[in-house]
């Protein structure tokens, strides 16, 4: 996947089900990463849009008739931590990376990305994604997991369709 965007564009939280080679082609990107384990220090539940946040503080929401299982509400560069204390428990890994730079992100690590300009050219971004399939045991696994809560948290009627 080529990525295109203007400086100043941010990913909500979320994690992808492959693993995933990022690398920058133009512009800089900084990445905090969390490891699935810790998730239930997100806040995590199933969402029903999808949101990227733009540089001037507005949220672009993306409307979805489906349920999303891969985002989080929490923010990773801007922690609200009297909304969700638990936040201090995890640690972020924080990245940056510039032209030429290759980032891994595993597999359901949950991450928050924002970009930035370079040089003269502060206004664009461009990166390109490689991403692969995990294990299939380590994909089922995970999906079990993320069903599971969200049945615990919402009711087993909030999950909607069994694991593959």
């Amino acid at each position: 996947y080529l990525w295109l965007s203007h400086a100043g564009m941010r990913t909500r939280p979320h994690f992808d089900a492959y693993e995933n080679f990022l690398v920058q082609v133009h512009g800089e990107k900084k990445v905090r990463l969390v490891d699935m384990s810790l998730v239930e220090h997100l806040n995590y539940s199933t969402f029903r849009d999808v949101a990227v946040f733009r540089n001037d503080g507005e949220w672009w929401h993306v409307k979805s008739n489906k349920r999303t299982h891969n985002f989080v509400p929490v923010k990773f560069f801007d922690p609200d931590f009297e909304t969700y204390p638990s936040l201090k428990n995890v640690e972020m890994i924080e990245c940056s990376i510039a032209p030429g730079d290759a980032l891994y992100l595993p597999a359901y690590w949950f991450h928050e990305v924002h970009s930035f300009g370079y040089g003269d050219d502060v206004a664009r971004n461009l990166a390109v994604n490689f991403w692969y399939s995990p294990d299939p045991l380590k994909d089922k696994l995970v999906n079990a997991l993320l069903y599971t809560i969200t049945a615990l948290k919402e009711g087993p009627a909030s999950v909607h369709h069994g694991i593959d």
